[in-house]
């Protein structure tokens, strides 16, 4: 089985890829360079994990926090007009998702970064960041309590 850190970042593809706007392209988990034929790209990463002590019912477990980064590139005369459709979707789909129950909540938190760059195109990239708050077992990251 994997590990709860794995299928969080599973459904976090589904919940982007399930019922997305026309032109807000199909979430990834490739981290890679791009080429403009590659673009517009919607990319997801894990960026890192704080786990503390949490006395449950049951006994201990490990209260966590996956903090994710959804990264859009695309092109236009205007880079953050391109990409805004894809943010409000992002948005849409995950802040407050429970991921059918792995997840205790998932929070817009950090911030929104932007890049542009002008070459044969003008190019934008905007990534946003989700702290994803979960638990699991001591001992165990396949098992939620």
């Amino acid at each position: 089985m994997a590990s709860i850190r794995e299928q969080i970042l599973s459904a976090i593809l589904t919940a982007l890829n399930t019922g997305r706007p026309q032109g807000v392209p199909q979430a990834t988990r490739e981290g890679k360079e791009y080429e403009s034929s590659q673009l517009p790209s919607v990319t997801i990463r894990p960026q890192g994990e704080v786990v503390g002590q949490v006395h449950g019912r049951r006994g201990l477990i490990r209260g966590r926090q996956l903090k994710v980064v959804v990264e859009c590139r695309g092109s236009g005369n205007i880079p953050d007009q391109a990409l805004d459709t894809y943010l409000v979707w992002i948005t849409k789909a995950l802040d407050g998702n429970t991921l059918n129950g792995l997840a205790n909540d998932m929070v817009e938190e950090g911030q929104i970064t932007w890049l542009s760059e002008i070459a044969d195109k003008t190019y934008g990239m905007a990534t946003v960041e989700f702290t994803v708050y979960y638990q699991t077992k001591k001992g165990d990251q396949e098992s939620r309590n």
